[in-house]
Protein backbone atom coordinates (compact mmCIF):
# COMPACT_ATOMS: atom_id res chain seq x y z
CA UNK A 1 0.00 0.00 0.00
CA UNK A 2 1.40 3.88 -1.21
CA UNK A 3 1.54 6.13 1.42
CA UNK A 4 -0.11 8.61 1.59
CA UNK A 5 2.38 11.22 0.80
CA UNK A 6 3.15 9.76 -2.44
CA UNK A 7 -0.11 9.02 -3.85
CA UNK A 8 -0.70 11.72 -7.05
CA UNK A 9 -2.62 14.58 -5.85
CA UNK A 10 -5.44 13.71 -7.81
CA UNK A 11 -5.11 10.36 -6.07
CA UNK A 12 -5.16 12.22 -2.92
CA UNK A 13 -8.11 14.19 -3.38
CA UNK A 14 -10.34 11.18 -4.13
CA UNK A 15 -9.25 9.87 -0.24
CA UNK A 16 -10.47 13.49 1.08
CA UNK A 17 -13.13 13.68 -0.60
CA UNK A 18 -14.11 9.93 1.03
CA UNK A 19 -12.66 10.97 4.16
CA UNK A 20 -15.06 14.36 4.36
CA UNK A 21 -18.02 11.51 3.78
CA UNK A 22 -17.21 10.27 7.02
CA UNK A 23 -18.43 13.49 9.05
CA UNK A 24 -20.70 12.48 11.76
CA UNK A 25 -20.27 8.48 11.17
CA UNK A 26 -18.58 6.30 13.09
CA UNK A 27 -16.07 5.29 11.04
CA UNK A 28 -15.34 9.30 10.86
CA UNK A 29 -15.08 9.37 14.94
CA UNK A 30 -12.71 6.04 14.51
CA UNK A 31 -10.02 8.03 11.98
CA UNK A 32 -10.55 11.02 14.46
CA UNK A 33 -9.73 9.14 17.89
CA UNK A 34 -6.65 7.31 15.92
CA UNK A 35 -5.06 10.73 15.63
CA UNK A 36 -3.05 10.19 18.36
CA UNK A 37 -2.06 6.65 17.95
CA UNK A 38 0.49 7.78 14.78
CA UNK A 39 -0.41 8.68 10.81
CA UNK A 40 0.39 4.81 10.11
CA UNK A 41 -2.48 3.73 11.53
CA UNK A 42 -4.79 6.72 10.59
CA UNK A 43 -3.72 5.83 6.80
CA UNK A 44 -4.44 2.08 7.50
CA UNK A 45 -7.58 3.36 8.92
CA UNK A 46 -8.39 4.78 6.21
CA UNK A 47 -8.06 2.92 3.48
CA UNK A 48 -9.77 0.02 5.17
CA UNK A 49 -12.20 2.22 5.10
CA UNK A 50 -11.99 3.24 1.70
CA UNK A 51 -11.93 0.22 0.31
CA UNK A 52 -15.11 -1.39 2.47
CA UNK A 53 -16.93 1.63 1.35
CA UNK A 54 -18.65 1.80 4.87
CA UNK A 55 -21.05 4.47 6.10
CA UNK A 56 -21.46 6.41 2.79
CA UNK A 57 -23.20 8.89 3.33
CA UNK A 58 -25.76 9.23 0.73
CA UNK A 59 -25.37 11.51 -2.53
CA UNK A 60 -27.50 14.89 -2.59
CA UNK A 61 -27.01 14.38 -6.59
CA UNK A 62 -30.51 13.53 -8.42
CA UNK A 63 -29.02 13.18 -12.01
CA UNK A 64 -28.55 9.96 -13.36
CA UNK A 65 -25.42 9.25 -15.07
CA UNK A 66 -23.67 12.67 -14.39
CA UNK A 67 -20.19 11.92 -15.57
CA UNK A 68 -21.49 10.33 -18.71
CA UNK A 69 -23.10 12.33 -20.91
CA UNK A 70 -23.23 10.17 -23.89
CA UNK A 71 -25.74 7.96 -21.94
CA UNK A 72 -29.27 7.96 -23.11
CA UNK A 73 -30.45 9.49 -19.81
CA UNK A 74 -29.16 12.91 -20.99
CA UNK A 75 -31.75 14.11 -23.84
CA UNK A 76 -30.02 15.69 -26.66
CA UNK A 77 -30.80 18.97 -28.85
CA UNK A 78 -28.81 19.77 -31.66
CA UNK A 79 -25.56 18.35 -30.72
CA UNK A 80 -23.34 14.93 -29.85
CA UNK A 81 -21.21 13.79 -27.34
CA UNK A 82 -17.56 12.13 -27.37
CA UNK A 83 -17.01 10.56 -24.27
CA UNK A 84 -13.80 10.21 -22.54
CA UNK A 85 -11.31 12.96 -24.41
CA UNK A 86 -9.74 15.41 -21.74
CA UNK A 87 -8.54 15.14 -18.19
CA UNK A 88 -11.73 15.74 -15.39
CA UNK A 89 -10.86 17.68 -12.19
CA UNK A 90 -10.07 14.13 -10.47
CA UNK A 91 -7.56 13.59 -12.73
CA UNK A 92 -9.08 10.74 -14.80
CA UNK A 93 -9.32 10.87 -18.51
CA UNK A 94 -13.18 11.06 -18.03
CA UNK A 95 -14.16 14.75 -19.25
CA UNK A 96 -17.07 14.23 -22.39
CA UNK A 97 -17.53 17.06 -25.17
CA UNK A 98 -20.37 18.41 -25.94
CA UNK A 99 -20.47 19.68 -29.86
CA UNK A 100 -22.34 21.49 -31.14
CA UNK A 101 -24.44 20.39 -34.59
CA UNK A 102 -24.15 22.27 -37.66
CA UNK A 103 -27.71 23.59 -37.50
CA UNK A 104 -30.06 26.90 -36.48
CA UNK A 105 -31.28 26.79 -33.15
CA UNK A 106 -30.13 25.63 -29.53
CA UNK A 107 -27.47 23.43 -28.60
CA UNK A 108 -28.36 21.72 -25.46
CA UNK A 109 -28.41 18.18 -23.51
CA UNK A 110 -31.08 17.99 -20.69
CA UNK A 111 -32.22 15.50 -17.94
CA UNK A 112 -35.41 15.73 -15.73
CA UNK A 113 -35.26 15.26 -11.58
CA UNK A 114 -33.81 11.83 -10.94
CA UNK A 115 -34.75 12.21 -6.95
CA UNK A 116 -36.71 9.59 -5.32
CA UNK A 117 -39.07 11.99 -4.78
CA UNK A 118 -40.07 14.51 -7.21
CA UNK A 119 -38.93 18.42 -6.00
CA UNK A 120 -42.12 20.27 -4.61
CA UNK A 121 -43.52 23.50 -5.93
CA UNK A 122 -41.25 26.49 -5.35
CA UNK A 123 -38.96 24.27 -3.87
CA UNK A 124 -35.09 25.81 -4.21
CA UNK A 125 -32.70 23.44 -6.06
CA UNK A 126 -29.06 23.74 -7.85
CA UNK A 127 -27.75 22.52 -10.48
CA UNK A 128 -23.71 22.84 -11.34
CA UNK A 129 -21.31 21.10 -13.64
CA UNK A 130 -17.93 21.23 -14.65
CA UNK A 131 -16.64 23.17 -17.67
CA UNK A 132 -13.93 24.22 -20.19
CA UNK A 133 -14.06 25.94 -23.17
CA UNK A 134 -13.41 23.43 -26.32
CA UNK A 135 -14.37 26.03 -29.27
CA UNK A 136 -17.34 27.62 -27.27
CA UNK A 137 -15.72 30.16 -24.13
CA UNK A 138 -19.73 30.39 -22.90
CA UNK A 139 -22.11 28.34 -21.22
CA UNK A 140 -25.82 28.75 -20.04
CA UNK A 141 -26.90 26.32 -17.27
CA UNK A 142 -31.26 26.44 -17.07
CA UNK A 143 -33.74 25.13 -14.67
CA UNK A 144 -36.94 24.05 -16.43
CA UNK A 145 -39.19 25.32 -14.00
CA UNK A 146 -42.87 23.02 -13.13
CA UNK A 147 -45.00 25.49 -15.42
CA UNK A 148 -42.19 24.24 -18.50
CA UNK A 149 -40.66 27.67 -18.81
CA UNK A 150 -36.98 27.74 -19.72
CA UNK A 151 -36.55 31.54 -18.36
CA UNK A 152 -34.11 30.56 -15.04
CA UNK A 153 -30.68 30.58 -16.33
CA UNK A 154 -27.54 32.15 -16.07
CA UNK A 155 -24.64 32.76 -18.38
CA UNK A 156 -20.71 31.94 -17.71
CA UNK A 157 -17.42 32.70 -19.86
CA UNK A 158 -15.13 30.44 -18.84
CA UNK A 159 -12.18 32.35 -20.10
CA UNK A 160 -9.43 34.24 -17.98
CA UNK A 161 -10.51 33.87 -14.30
CA UNK A 162 -14.40 33.25 -15.35
CA UNK A 163 -16.91 35.04 -14.93
CA UNK A 164 -20.69 35.06 -14.41
CA UNK A 165 -22.95 36.87 -17.19
CA UNK A 166 -26.39 37.55 -17.43
CA UNK A 167 -28.79 35.90 -14.60
CA UNK A 168 -32.14 35.35 -14.11
CA UNK A 169 -34.24 37.65 -11.55
CA UNK A 170 -34.22 35.79 -8.18
CA UNK A 171 -31.90 33.69 -9.18
CA UNK A 172 -28.21 33.35 -8.35
CA UNK A 173 -25.22 31.94 -9.86
CA UNK A 174 -21.44 31.04 -8.71
CA UNK A 175 -18.25 30.40 -11.02
CA UNK A 176 -14.91 28.92 -9.41
CA UNK A 177 -11.87 28.46 -11.83
CA UNK A 178 -10.16 25.39 -10.79
CA UNK A 179 -7.16 25.63 -12.88
CA UNK A 180 -6.32 24.41 -16.32
CA UNK A 181 -9.31 26.00 -17.90
CA UNK A 182 -11.86 24.07 -15.41
CA UNK A 183 -14.80 25.83 -14.13
CA UNK A 184 -17.19 25.03 -11.92
CA UNK A 185 -20.17 26.74 -12.58
CA UNK A 186 -23.55 26.61 -10.61
CA UNK A 187 -27.03 28.22 -10.98
CA UNK A 188 -29.50 28.35 -7.78
CA UNK A 189 -32.98 29.08 -7.56
CA UNK A 190 -36.59 28.07 -7.22
CA UNK A 191 -38.29 25.04 -9.33
CA UNK A 192 -42.16 26.93 -9.56
CA UNK A 193 -45.18 25.89 -9.50
CA UNK A 194 -47.28 23.74 -11.91
CA UNK A 195 -47.72 20.33 -13.03
CA UNK A 196 -44.63 19.39 -14.88
CA UNK A 197 -41.34 17.69 -13.51
CA UNK A 198 -38.46 20.51 -13.50
CA UNK A 199 -35.57 19.66 -16.05
CA UNK A 200 -31.99 20.51 -16.20
CA UNK A 201 -30.17 22.15 -19.33
CA UNK A 202 -26.57 22.39 -20.15
CA UNK A 203 -26.39 24.58 -23.41
CA UNK A 204 -23.64 26.41 -25.51
CA UNK A 205 -23.66 29.43 -26.21
CA UNK A 206 -22.21 31.95 -28.61
CA UNK A 207 -21.95 35.16 -26.30
CA UNK A 208 -23.37 36.38 -23.44
CA UNK A 209 -27.43 35.86 -23.76
CA UNK A 210 -26.81 34.33 -27.01
CA UNK A 211 -27.68 30.86 -26.92
CA UNK A 212 -29.86 30.83 -30.54
CA UNK A 213 -26.84 30.43 -33.07
CA UNK A 214 -25.89 28.33 -36.37
CA UNK A 215 -23.04 26.07 -35.04
CA UNK A 216 -19.97 24.72 -37.11
CA UNK A 217 -20.17 21.10 -35.89
CA UNK A 218 -17.03 20.70 -34.15
CA UNK A 219 -16.91 23.47 -31.41
CA UNK A 220 -18.22 22.54 -28.08
CA UNK A 221 -16.91 22.36 -24.16
CA UNK A 222 -15.92 19.51 -21.87
CA UNK A 223 -17.88 18.43 -19.20
CA UNK A 224 -17.88 16.56 -16.04
CA UNK A 225 -19.74 15.91 -12.80
CA UNK A 226 -23.26 17.73 -13.38
CA UNK A 227 -25.34 18.25 -10.01
CA UNK A 228 -28.61 18.57 -8.89
CA UNK A 229 -29.70 18.98 -5.01
CA UNK A 230 -32.05 20.77 -3.41
CA UNK A 231 -30.73 23.87 -1.53
CA UNK A 232 -29.14 26.82 -2.12
CA UNK A 233 -25.48 26.59 -2.98
CA UNK A 234 -23.42 23.44 -4.51
CA UNK A 235 -22.36 21.23 -2.53
CA UNK A 236 -18.90 18.73 -2.91
CA UNK A 237 -19.87 16.76 -6.31
CA UNK A 238 -21.05 13.17 -5.68
CA UNK A 239 -22.29 11.25 -8.72
CA UNK A 240 -25.82 9.61 -7.78
CA UNK A 241 -26.03 6.92 -5.04
CA UNK A 242 -25.16 3.36 -6.21
CA UNK A 243 -22.80 5.42 -9.21
CA UNK A 244 -20.42 6.79 -6.38
CA UNK A 245 -19.58 3.26 -5.72
CA UNK A 246 -18.50 2.61 -9.68
CA UNK A 247 -16.49 5.44 -10.43
CA UNK A 248 -14.49 5.88 -7.11
CA UNK A 249 -13.74 2.02 -7.14
CA UNK A 250 -12.33 2.62 -10.29
CA UNK A 251 -10.17 5.24 -8.22
CA UNK A 252 -9.27 3.01 -5.42
CA UNK A 253 -7.99 0.23 -7.61
CA UNK A 254 -5.93 3.11 -9.76
CA UNK A 255 -4.25 3.80 -6.25
CA UNK A 256 -3.69 0.21 -4.73
CA UNK A 257 -2.41 -1.18 -8.42
CA UNK A 258 -5.65 -3.43 -8.63
CA UNK A 259 -7.37 -2.94 -12.75
CA UNK A 260 -10.91 -3.68 -12.63
CA UNK A 261 -10.43 -5.66 -16.29
CA UNK A 262 -13.94 -5.27 -16.93
CA UNK A 263 -15.18 -6.88 -13.62
CA UNK A 264 -18.75 -5.53 -12.09
CA UNK A 265 -18.71 -3.24 -9.21
CA UNK A 266 -19.43 -6.20 -6.80
CA UNK A 267 -16.72 -8.46 -8.05
CA UNK A 268 -14.07 -6.08 -8.52
CA UNK A 269 -14.53 -4.35 -4.89
CA UNK A 270 -13.59 -8.45 -3.82
CA UNK A 271 -10.68 -8.07 -5.97
CA UNK A 272 -9.45 -4.56 -4.93
CA UNK A 273 -9.93 -6.25 -0.86
CA UNK A 274 -7.68 -8.74 -2.01
CA UNK A 275 -5.28 -6.46 -3.29
CA UNK A 276 -4.87 -4.16 -0.36
CA UNK A 277 -4.34 -7.60 1.91
CA UNK A 278 -1.80 -8.47 -1.05
CA UNK A 279 -0.14 -5.45 -0.45
CA UNK A 280 0.00 -5.72 3.32
CA UNK A 281 1.18 -9.64 2.88
CA UNK A 282 4.44 -10.73 4.76
CA UNK A 283 4.28 -14.07 2.64
CA UNK A 284 3.31 -15.98 5.32
CA UNK A 285 0.87 -18.69 4.90
CA UNK A 286 -1.50 -17.02 6.85
CA UNK A 287 -1.78 -13.76 4.64
CA UNK A 288 -1.64 -15.98 1.65
CA UNK A 289 -5.04 -17.48 3.01
CA UNK A 290 -6.34 -14.13 4.02
CA UNK A 291 -5.70 -12.82 0.24
CA UNK A 292 -7.26 -16.13 -1.29
CA UNK A 293 -10.52 -15.68 1.21
CA UNK A 294 -10.85 -12.16 0.11
CA UNK A 295 -11.04 -13.09 -2.88
CA UNK A 296 -13.27 -16.10 -3.20
CA UNK A 297 -15.64 -14.87 -0.39
CA UNK A 298 -16.19 -18.17 1.47
CA UNK A 299 -17.47 -19.56 -2.07
CA UNK A 300 -15.28 -22.65 -2.78
CA UNK A 301 -12.76 -24.49 -0.06
CA UNK A 302 -9.42 -23.98 -0.17
CA UNK A 303 -5.99 -25.86 1.16
CA UNK A 304 -2.10 -24.63 1.65
CA UNK A 305 0.15 -27.05 2.25
CA UNK A 306 3.54 -26.18 3.18
CA UNK A 307 6.37 -28.17 1.41
CA UNK A 308 9.91 -28.76 2.68
CA UNK A 309 12.28 -27.14 2.41
CA UNK A 310 10.27 -24.07 0.91
CA UNK A 311 7.80 -24.75 -0.97
CA UNK A 312 3.92 -24.50 -0.92
CA UNK A 313 0.90 -25.49 -3.10
CA UNK A 314 -2.79 -23.82 -2.99
CA UNK A 315 -5.96 -26.10 -4.21
CA UNK A 316 -8.40 -24.08 -4.76
CA UNK A 317 -12.02 -25.25 -5.80
CA UNK A 318 -15.02 -23.59 -7.99
CA UNK A 319 -15.71 -20.12 -7.93
CA UNK A 320 -17.81 -17.54 -10.21
CA UNK A 321 -15.29 -15.41 -9.55
CA UNK A 322 -11.81 -17.65 -9.61
CA UNK A 323 -9.76 -16.62 -12.70
CA UNK A 324 -6.71 -19.23 -12.21
CA UNK A 325 -4.86 -16.97 -14.48
CA UNK A 326 -5.32 -14.15 -12.10
CA UNK A 327 -4.97 -16.14 -9.12
CA UNK A 328 -1.69 -17.36 -10.11
CA UNK A 329 -0.29 -13.85 -10.38
CA UNK A 330 -1.97 -12.88 -6.78
CA UNK A 331 -0.17 -16.11 -5.22
CA UNK A 332 3.22 -15.41 -7.11
CA UNK A 333 3.18 -11.77 -5.41
CA UNK A 334 1.50 -12.77 -1.81
CA UNK A 335 4.25 -15.87 -1.36
CA UNK A 336 7.17 -14.84 0.14
CA UNK A 337 11.02 -14.64 -1.66
CA UNK A 338 12.68 -17.66 -2.87
CA UNK A 339 9.21 -19.91 -2.08
CA UNK A 340 8.69 -21.79 -4.54
CA UNK A 341 4.16 -22.20 -5.06
CA UNK A 342 1.89 -23.95 -6.78
CA UNK A 343 -1.96 -23.09 -7.58
CA UNK A 344 -3.52 -26.07 -8.43
CA UNK A 345 -7.16 -24.50 -9.64
CA UNK A 346 -10.24 -26.84 -9.99
CA UNK A 347 -12.96 -26.66 -12.26
CA UNK A 348 -15.39 -28.41 -9.43
CA UNK A 349 -14.56 -29.87 -6.36
CA UNK A 350 -15.24 -32.18 -3.58
CA UNK A 351 -17.58 -30.04 -0.92
CA UNK A 352 -16.32 -32.21 1.97
CA UNK A 353 -12.60 -32.16 0.31
CA UNK A 354 -11.23 -28.97 2.08
CA UNK A 355 -12.13 -27.18 5.42
CA UNK A 356 -11.90 -23.55 6.23
CA UNK A 357 -11.26 -22.65 9.61
CA UNK A 358 -12.58 -19.24 10.46
CA UNK A 359 -11.82 -18.75 13.79
CA UNK A 360 -7.73 -20.58 13.78
CA UNK A 361 -4.74 -19.50 10.99
CA UNK A 362 -7.16 -20.37 8.19
CA UNK A 363 -7.60 -23.32 6.36
CA UNK A 364 -7.75 -27.12 7.23
CA UNK A 365 -6.40 -29.53 5.47
CA UNK A 366 -7.86 -33.03 3.80
CA UNK A 367 -7.46 -35.20 6.08
CA UNK A 368 -7.78 -33.03 9.37
CA UNK A 369 -11.23 -32.28 7.99
CA UNK A 370 -11.96 -35.94 6.48
CA UNK A 371 -9.77 -38.80 8.39
CA UNK A 372 -10.45 -42.47 8.11
CA UNK A 373 -8.99 -45.04 10.30
CA UNK A 374 -8.03 -47.23 7.54
CA UNK A 375 -4.99 -47.56 5.26
CA UNK A 376 -4.21 -49.27 1.86
CA UNK A 377 -1.35 -51.64 1.69
CA UNK A 378 1.24 -52.24 -1.58
CA UNK A 379 -1.43 -54.29 -3.99
CA UNK A 380 -4.75 -52.59 -3.35
CA UNK A 381 -7.14 -51.47 -5.49
CA UNK A 382 -9.86 -50.64 -3.45
CA UNK A 383 -9.35 -47.32 -1.37
CA UNK A 384 -11.41 -46.54 1.49
CA UNK A 385 -12.75 -42.77 1.71
CA UNK A 386 -14.75 -40.75 3.56
CA UNK A 387 -16.55 -39.34 0.27
CA UNK A 388 -16.46 -40.41 -3.00
CA UNK A 389 -18.83 -37.75 -4.47
CA UNK A 390 -17.15 -36.35 -8.00
CA UNK A 391 -15.20 -39.23 -8.78
CA UNK A 392 -15.97 -41.25 -11.27
CA UNK A 393 -15.06 -44.01 -13.36
CA UNK A 394 -12.39 -43.52 -16.19
CA UNK A 395 -11.33 -40.38 -14.69
CA UNK A 396 -7.82 -40.15 -13.94
CA UNK A 397 -6.77 -39.56 -9.58
CA UNK A 398 -3.59 -39.26 -7.57
CA UNK A 399 -3.06 -40.43 -4.44
CA UNK A 400 -0.90 -38.93 -1.84
CA UNK A 401 0.23 -35.83 -3.69
CA UNK A 402 3.87 -35.37 -2.97
CA UNK A 403 6.90 -37.68 -2.83
CA UNK A 404 4.56 -40.74 -2.34
CA UNK A 405 2.20 -39.65 -4.59
CA UNK A 406 0.87 -42.78 -7.12
CA UNK A 407 -1.82 -41.61 -10.31
CA UNK A 408 -4.24 -44.39 -11.35
CA UNK A 409 -7.13 -44.84 -13.61
CA UNK A 410 -10.88 -44.96 -11.55
CA UNK A 411 -12.41 -48.36 -12.24
CA UNK A 412 -15.88 -48.15 -10.41
CA UNK A 413 -16.88 -45.53 -7.83
CA UNK A 414 -19.02 -46.90 -4.65
CA UNK A 415 -20.11 -44.81 -1.38
CA UNK A 416 -16.87 -44.99 1.38
CA UNK A 417 -14.62 -46.24 -1.91
CA UNK A 418 -12.43 -45.83 -5.35
CA UNK A 419 -11.48 -48.75 -6.88
CA UNK A 420 -8.84 -48.39 -9.82
CA UNK A 421 -7.67 -50.47 -12.27
CA UNK A 422 -4.28 -50.95 -11.58
CA UNK A 423 -2.82 -52.28 -7.91
CA UNK A 424 -0.93 -49.72 -5.89
CA UNK A 425 2.70 -50.31 -5.92
CA UNK A 426 2.74 -48.16 -2.43
CA UNK A 427 1.46 -48.31 0.86
CA UNK A 428 -0.56 -45.15 2.12
CA UNK A 429 -1.30 -44.37 5.53
CA UNK A 430 -4.82 -43.04 6.63
CA UNK A 431 -5.78 -39.52 6.20
CA UNK A 432 -3.61 -38.97 2.60
CA UNK A 433 -5.19 -36.91 0.10
CA UNK A 434 -7.13 -38.28 -3.02
CA UNK A 435 -7.36 -36.10 -5.73
CA UNK A 436 -8.21 -35.72 -9.57
CA UNK A 437 -5.86 -35.04 -12.16
CA UNK A 438 -5.78 -32.21 -14.13
CA UNK A 439 -6.13 -34.27 -16.75
CA UNK A 440 -9.63 -35.05 -16.12
CA UNK A 441 -10.92 -31.75 -15.64
CA UNK A 442 -9.62 -29.82 -12.34
CA UNK A 443 -8.86 -31.19 -9.11
CA UNK A 444 -10.55 -32.91 -6.36
CA UNK A 445 -9.72 -34.33 -3.20
CA UNK A 446 -10.60 -36.39 -0.17
CA UNK A 447 -8.37 -38.04 2.66
CA UNK A 448 -8.83 -42.23 3.21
Amino acid sequence: MPPLEHIPDHQARALARLAAQYQGSDSFTKLVSLATAGAQQVENALWDAYVEGLDFQPSPNRLTRSQEFDDAAWGKINCSIIPNVAAAPDGTLTADKLVEAGSTGQHYIGQGDGGEAELADNAIATVSVYAQAAGRSWMRLSIVTRDSTDNSRAYFDLSGAGAVGAVASGYTASIVALGGGIYRCSVSGSVGAGTSAPRWRVMLASANLVATYTGDGVSGLYLWGAQLEAGSEATAYQPKEGEFTRMFLDTIGKIVGQPREGRDDETYRIWIRARVRLNKSGGTPEDILAVFAAITQGSTKIVLEEQFPAGIVVRIGSSSIVDPVALLAILQQAKAAGVQAILEAATSIDTTSFAFDPNGAGFGTASSATDSTAGVAVGATTIPVLSSTGFAATSEIVVEPGANEETRVVQSVAAGQIIVTVALSKAHASGVEIRKSSNTGGTMATAF
